[in-house]
C-alpha cells in the first residue's frame, strides 16, 4: 500500500505558544507547560501518523497548513504557536526534518466551540493542492523546484527564481 500524499490531524487541546527558554544555574531549560504541550502534540501526531499510514521520506518536499482555534482572544504571536507543532512534528515522524517544509500557512482564530483545538494538514509535493499556487504565493512543482507564482503564471524559470532541492 502506498503512503498517502496528505495527512490531516486534529488536536483537541488549547493551542499554547512556545515559551522562551529559561536560564537556571543548571543551564537552559524549556518551561514545563511548553515541554508538556510539545509532548502531548507529539503523542497525538504519532498516533495519527501510524493510523493514517503516513510516511515522509528525506527527499519529500512538504507543505504545512495549521489552524489554531483558541478559546481566548488573548494576543499571542503566531510564530510561537507554530514552534510546538514543528518540534512535535519532527519528533513524531510527520517529517524527517522541518527543513523539508517549503510552505507554511498558519491561521489563528477564536474557537466557535468552547474549547480550543489545532488543525494540522501536511501535503507532499506532487499533490494538486500544493502544486496549485495562488497570486503572490510560493508553490512547489512535482519535480521538486520551487517557483514564484504570480497570477497563475510562472516567473522564470531563471537561476534567481528557482531553488533546486
Amino acid at each position: 500500500m502506498d503512503a498517502p500524499k496528505t495527512i490531516s490531524i486534529r488536536v483537541d487541546a488549547e493551542p499554547l505558544p512556545m515559551e522562551r527558554p529559561r536560564l537556571a544555574r543548571s543551564g537552559v531549560y524549556i518551561p514545563t507547560q511548553s515541554a508538556l504541550y510539545v509532548e502531548l502534540l507529539t503523542w497525538i501526531i504519532l498516533k495519527e501518523v501510524t493510523e493514517q499510514h503516513w510516511k515522509a521520506e528525506p527527499q519529500d518536499i512538504l507543505s504545512l497548513e495549521v489552524t489554531f482555534s483558541r478559546s481566548s482572544a488573548r494576543r499571542v504571536d503566531i510564530d510561537n504557536l507554530i514552534k510546538p507543532v514543528l518540534d512535535a512534528g519532527t519528533r513524531a515522524g510527520l517529517w524527517v526534518d522541518d527543513s523539508q517544509l517549503y510552505k507554511i500557512v498558519a491561521f489563528k482564530e477564536i474557537a466557535r466551540e468552547s474549547n480550543g483545538h489545532t488543525l494540522i494538514d501536511v501535503v507532499k509535493a506532487g499533490d494538486p493542492v500544493l502544486d496549485a499556487g495562488a497570486t503572490g504565493r510560493l508553490a512547489v512543482n512535482p519535480v521538486g523546484v520551487l517557483h514564484k507564482i504570480v497570477a497563475s503564471e510562472e516567473i522564470g524559470p531563471s537561476v534567481d527564481d528557482e531553488v533546486h532541492v
